[in-house]
């Protein structure tokens, strides 16, 4: 596969590299090395596979693994193969992945090992024929012997097929992934980033940082998180080594970084001060890495300075960005000098939006604020997604015009940010109901939804409060009353929710009270719910 096509791809960055450093190690992957050739080869095979077995006409295909060969020769066969990635996570409820792959029209899955209970449960709910790609198994006689109308294909069968020039029918504007976001609705939303999008974003962050070939980048994050889309298209960009563990729990995230020399680092803000707690983040813990960029939360100074200690020859960096906007459209870095941070409430700056974005922040009528002025934040430029998939409604809440700005659609980010005189931004918190836990972003009204559906006539609020212990948000769930004889316990609700929301917009408290506070617009006084809980937890 060659990459002398017009427009630039996603899938040319790993190509040129593999083509370059043919014997360089690609991954590694809970302590097995695959060197680029080596990927390439098996990548192009899935290709191949996808384009024998697959319609022209569907563009996207289902990733069910993670952070295995499986799961990133997946991706990459995606890709070469003209298509477009849906990471689905098998620590998410069944029904919540059918909705996406039925949502999705998706026929075809490539599926890992660590997987194969979840696939089983999913494809019981499929009620039409699909391929299913094994890239590391032939055992799967009892999907067959269950499930004669579909099609099946294991290693043995991949290594059949021809990988070499591979044909591409994409362009910039075409999908190279799908993700799915919390959604008020009841229902995640799908931000489909074109290959346009994100070659903008990574070739602007590695223009502006030296990554090269001998870089060890950390993927930790999950597949359908889309700071793994920085991990994986960076590092191979830069014809580095993309590194996983076998043991993928926080406190063993620092023993890594120190045994494999990893070099950058991306993760949430909340998991470096838990590293903290556990007295994990020592002066001079990780001289390896040159670069640490947090980004999904909101960058605490104190974390930034002690992380800042941890990594003396890093670069810490904080980076922002909705989905929407490709990873990240902004960035600070933090000076080791903390007198020349210019942090407002403790919390670090979400710095310059990139050079070739644009931004705009406006009031509650779409018009221009001044600088120096708190309003929503709104974004525009080649990053930024063109509106979600088949879903105008949204499409009309999230994405605008500005009077008197040339670009035809802003990106309503729902972020409070006031910019200086310098153009840097700074957070003042959300605008509408959305939260970050854990860097997943969270709509709390899709909580409300999952529990009021199933209390039939509760109202209910949820609500995100700072956690000490935990160092980021937790979520605590306020229920009316429900009429007489229609009691349920707060286990009862807890159960509903592990069914149908993921883990991390799972509710730690239930809390039943008599009536949900409004405000004077007669909108659900949600602060008020906040002190409620901390006048009850004293």
């Amino acid at each position: 596969m060659t990459t002398d096509k017009k427009d630039k791809l996603l899938i040319h960055g790993f190509i040129d590299s593999a083509n370059k450093f043919k014997d360089h190690n690609a991954l590694d992957i809970k302590d097995t090395v695959t060197t680029y050739g080596e990927l390439k080869v098996r990548s192009e095979k899935i290709a191949a596979c996808i384009l024998t077995n697959t319609k022209s006409s569907q563009p996207f295909i289902a990733i069910l693994a993670d952070r295995s060969l499986a799961a990133y020769s997946g991706i990459l066969g995606t890709l070469m193969a003209g298509k477009a990635y849906v990471p689905l996570n098998h620590k998410f409820p069944v029904d919540r992945t059918y909705y996406m792959v039925d949502f999705s029209s998706i026929d075809t899955f490539i599926v890992g090992p660590e997987c194969y209970d979840h696939f089983k449960l999913l494809i019981s709910k499929v009620n039409k024929n699909i391929t299913a790609i094994f890239p590391e198994t032939n055992d799967f006689a009892d999907f067959k012997n269950k499930y004669p109308q579909h099609r099946f294909i294991g290693f043995e069968e991949l290594n059949s097929f021809k990988g070499s020039n591979i044909p591409v029918d994409s362009n910039a504007g075409t999908p190279a992934y799908m993700l799915f976001t919390s959604g008020s609705t009841g229902k995640p939303k799908a931000v489909p980033i074109s290959n346009g999008n994100v070659v903008s974003y990574i070739d602007y962050i590695s223009s502006r940082y030296d990554f090269n070939e001998s870089d060890k980048f950390y993927q930790v994050s999950d597949l359908t998180f889309d700071l793994s889309v920085q991990d994986i298209f960076l590092c191979w960009k830069a014809g580095g080594c993309l590194c996983a563990p076998k043991d993928n729990t926080l406190a063993a995230i620092p023993r890594f970084i120190k045994e494999k020399k990893l070099t950058v680092w991306l993760f949430v803000p909340s998991a470096s001060l838990l590293f903290s707690k556990m007295r994990l983040l020592k002066p001079n813990a990780f001289p390896s890495l040159r670069y640490s960029m947090f980004c999904g939360e909101a960058l605490p100074a104190s974390t930034a300075e002690i992380w800042q200690a941890a990594a003396p020859g890093s670069v810490v960096i904080n980076l922002y960005g909705p989905t929407e906007t490709t990873v990240a459209i902004a960035h600070y870095q933090w000076n080791k000098n903390t007198q020349e941070n210019n942090c407002i409430n403790g919390i670090v700056p979400l710095g310059k939006v990139f050079e070739t974005q644009k931004y705009c922040i406006v009031d509650d009528n779409f018009e221009p604020v001044e600088k120096g002025t708190i309003g929503e934040l709104c974004l525009s430029g080649s990053q930024v997604c063109r509106g979600y998939y088949h879903s105008p409604e949204n499409d009309k809440r999230s994405f605008i015009k500005i009077p008197n700005h040339s670009e035809n659609s802003w990106y309503r980010t729902g972020d409070r940010v006031m910019a200086d005189e310098n153009d840097c931004l700074y957070f003042f918190g959300r605008a509408d109901s959305e939260v970050k836990i854990k860097g997943y972003r969270v709509n709390l009204l899709e909580i409300d939804h999952a529990i009021s559906s199933f209390l039939n006539t509760a109202v209910v609020a949820t609500v995100a409060l700072p956690d000490q212990a935990s160092g980021t948000n937790i979520l605590v769930s306020f229920i009316s009353a429900p009429d007489k004889g229609n009691e349920k316990k707060e286990a009862d609700v807890l159960n509903h929710c592990k069914e149908i929301l993921p883990h991390y917009m799972l509710p730690e408290k239930i809390i039943f009270i008599d009536e949900i506070p409004l405000n004077n617009n007669g909108k659900i006084d949600r602060n008020k719910l906040i002190k409620k809980y901390e006048t009850l937890s004293q």
